[in-house]
């Protein structure tokens, strides 16, 4: 009995850590609610009034890049594997993470486009870029985000984009299925919004 709990402690010991690398960050995972083949509602090019406040002033920290440097970089993430996964999956903040650690090794301080749903009620809507398939996902969904000279903000979502797409344009087509708020504006009363922030 001693040798067979003394086995089971040295294979726990030798095992688990390999399973759950410690990174310093959060390895959760976003919750997929469904996969499938339903047409998303039409999107429409920016967002309302509630959803994107006309003050946002977050990108100041940012470094502010060129449009053909912006499509470049997006045109190489879609050829990485650790950029644009052939599944899916619930890893977009491993991916943007991946992402954000390149940028910043090239010299480029970018932020994380953070959309959370409390309680798990969302219902954010998206078409995987790899396999065509409608994604919906229920707690949140984390992507980057840079500013582009002339454009102002620029989300790098690679799984679920093909291009570099404007942070209007974005939550746009997601509020088409899904009540949205930046964080700041969120209400005690709120019910069924999920909520936006830019880190």
């Amino acid at each position: 009995m001693k040798h067979l709990l003394l086995c089971f402690f040295l294979f726990v010991m030798t095992y688990l850590p390999l399973a759950h690398p410690q990174t310093g960050e959060s390895q959760e995972l976003s919750i997929i609610r469904s996969i499938d083949d339903l047409d998303l509602p039409s999107s429409y090019n920016d967002a309302s009034e509630i959803c994107l406040p006309e003050d946002l002033k977050v990108f100041r920290d940012f470094t502010v890049i060129s449009e053909n440097r912006a499509i470049d970089l997006f045109n190489k993430f879609k050829k990485n594997p650790n950029a644009r996964n052939r599944v899916a999956g619930g890893k977009c903040a491993v991916r943007r993470r991946y992402i954000q650690n390149y940028l910043r090794n090239k010299g480029i301080s970018s932020g994380s486009l953070y959309i959370q749903c409390p309680s798990n009620r969302g219902r954010l809507r998206m078409i995987d870029q790899v396999t065509g398939r409608r994604y919906t996902f229920s707690n949140f969904h984390d992507t980057n985000i840079l500013s582009v000279k002339s454009i102002g903000s620029s989300v790098f979502d690679v799984q679920f984009k093909d291009s570099p797409v404007t942070l209007s344009s974005y939550l746009a087509q997601i509020e088409t299925s899904q009540k949205l708020k930046p964080l700041r504006n969120r209400a005690s009363e709120d019910r069924g919004y999920c909520y936006w922030s830019i880190r």
